[in-house]
């Protein structure tokens, strides 16, 4: 049932405008406000903060199951799934800063970057040179697909949609440095998945060892190996020098990982597809 959830929430999310009506979170601050109110430690509070909403979708979850053959379990998992999608469109924000390369406006892309996802950012972290902001730029728009796509299908389907939301709540509440490493737990194994998938839909013989330093190195964060085998499946070569200009120069650079994230989302369905039909 959990295939044909996430097949049903592939076709919504292309008739229904589910980011508008879906993408609403004030209800998870509101809580982890309350929580805050009840004088838990920020760590305590953040577990029942992400907790008790996943402990009452599961119980609605298996309530769901037996009824009408699933069908409204079925509906209720794509919902879930569709909601624990990544906040803001990756693909905008991609072309966006494309068209802020060919302006040379660095400065802006850099601003946009920040007030997008500041999270992702370290304090205090500045522009230093344009080669800086586009290598900044493009781990943390590698880090929004990776957060907004392939380890929400990648927990949806091995845990179902309960875990689908906890990791979309977790990822939505840990705002300071302690916190952010418990992403980066739950990151690793879907990093790694998402690497292996842009070498098998890249340049594989110039990626795959980048992919395989992935595994053999754990501490390596999810946006640095994501960058480094993206750039290697695109055939970056990280010495060579712009003819026409930085802008221009980034922005293929940008459209040309843009398309490989595709192929490596499309990867990832046609693999869940033979394994649920193998099943």
């Amino acid at each position: 049932m959990t295939f044909l959830a996430l097949i049903l929430a592939l076709v919504l999310s292309l008739v229904w405008p589910y980011r508008q009506l879906l993408h609403h979170d004030a209800w998870f601050r509101q809580l982890g406000e309350r929580l805050a109110g009840w004088g838990l430690t920020v760590t305590l509070g953040l577990v029942v903060q992400v907790g008790l909403p996943v402990a009452i979708l599961s119980l609605l979850l298996d309530e769901l199951r037996g009824v009408l053959f699933g069908l409204p379990w079925i509906a209720a998992a794509s919902v879930v799934f569709l909601y624990a999608l990544g906040r803001g469109n990756t693909g905008q924000a991609a072309e966006q800063y494309r068209s802020q390369c060919r302006r040379g406006d660095f400065e802006a892309a850099w601003h946009t970057a920040m007030e997008n996802d500041p999270q992702n950012f370290a304090e205090g972290d500045s522009p230093q040179a344009v080669e800086y902001v586009h290598m900044a730029v493009q781990r943390n728009l590698l880090l929004q697909s990776l957060r907004g796509w392939f380890g929400v299908l990648f927990y949806f389907v091995l845990l179902g949609p309960a875990a689908a939301l906890a990791y979309r709540l977790l990822d939505l509440g840990c705002s300071s440095a302690q916190h952010r490493s418990w992403m980066t737990i739950v990151d690793w194994i879907p990093s790694r998945l998402a690497a292996l998938s842009f070498t098998v839909m890249g340049n594989f013989v110039e990626s795959i060892d980048e992919c395989y330093a992935g595994f053999r190195h754990p501490r390596q964060s999810a946006r640095d190996l994501l960058l480094s085998v993206g750039r290697a499946a695109v055939g970056h070569d990280k010495s060579a020098t712009p003819e026409d200009g930085f802008g221009d120069y980034a922005a293929r650079q940008n459209e040309d990982l843009s398309a490989l994230v595709q192929r490596a989302a499309v990867c990832w369905i046609v693999v869940i597809s033979l394994w649920a039909l193998a099943g």
